[in-house]
């Protein structure tokens, strides 16, 4: 099953891009991520501990393309309070390979209608094994496994990967906001104390909400209202405090 969350917004020359599920078509205008748009949300699939876009973002792009404008190398981003490194995604150097694109779909399905991979290929980080110059791209069916060339641009888009920065846990994060990641859920609270075996949390809010809570295991509601969180099954710490990305 997927958990997804709606973060951030991307801009064409200063105003929300306006898209389908293939991404938005880049024709030299300033680009950028920032801060939410209420009404122009930016959805994510949770898994694995980070966020990867529940379709691309930009639409027949090049590898070099990519490059050109600065999306190709890792590089840190915040958005709305979060603090992030933005990439492409690992995708499998040759068919079979172990890959975070496979991983996701294992963890969280294979729905077309959650990851849209029918509608534009997506470019990985990753060089084809076998053929110099060529590179892998993903999508068409769920795990559809391509290779081409650095120029080739046609129903190859961006589908970005949002890694959360962790931050050391120490007496420093005591009255201040977190987000708790665990695998495919995030929950978002003030950290009020915390021993061995728990952190104490106020005002928290779990992603995703509702009747999803009711079988979770790694956090808990105290009598006295805090929530307890298993620090065993603490995946990665988040400190919730603007930084724009893009080529404007």
């Amino acid at each position: 099953m997927a958990n997804t969350l709606n973060l951030g917004t991307m801009t064409l020359d200063g105003k929300p891009a306006s898209m389908g599920f293939a991404g938005a078509r880049l024709s030299g205008q300033a680009f950028t991520l920032t801060d939410t748009i209420m009404g122009h949300e930016l959805s994510w699939v949770i898994v694995g501990n980070m966020l990867i876009a529940n379709h691309c973002l930009l639409r027949d792009l090049s590898f070099n393309d990519l490059d050109d404008i600065g999306l190709v190398e890792p590089q840190p981003i915040c958005l709305d309070g979060r603090d992030f490194i933005m990439r492409l995604p690992q995708v499998g150097r040759a068919p079979g390979l172990p890959n975070e694109w496979d991983s996701a779909l294992d963890a969280a399905g294979e729905d077309d209608d959650v990851w849209h991979w029918s509608d534009m290929r997506c470019w990985g980080s990753d060089r084809f094994l076998r053929i110099d110059g060529m590179r892998p791209v993903r999508g068409e069916t769920a795990r559809g496994w391509f290779y081409a060339g650095e120029d080739d641009w046609e129903n190859n888009g961006w589908r970005p990967v949002l890694e959360p920065v962790a931050v050391e846990f120490n007496d420093d994060l005591i009255g201040k906001t977190i987000s708790i990641w665990n695998g495919q859920e995030i929950l978002d609270g003030q950290l009020v104390s915390y021993n061995d075996y728990d952190l104490c949390l106020i005002r928290c809010m779990p992603c995703p909400y509702g009747s999803a809570n009711k079988n979770r295991t790694w956090f808990s509601e105290a009598l006295t209202g805090e929530t307890l969180v298993d620090r065993a099954q603490v995946g990665i710490i988040q400190l919730r405090e603007e930084k724009v990305i893009g080529n404007g």
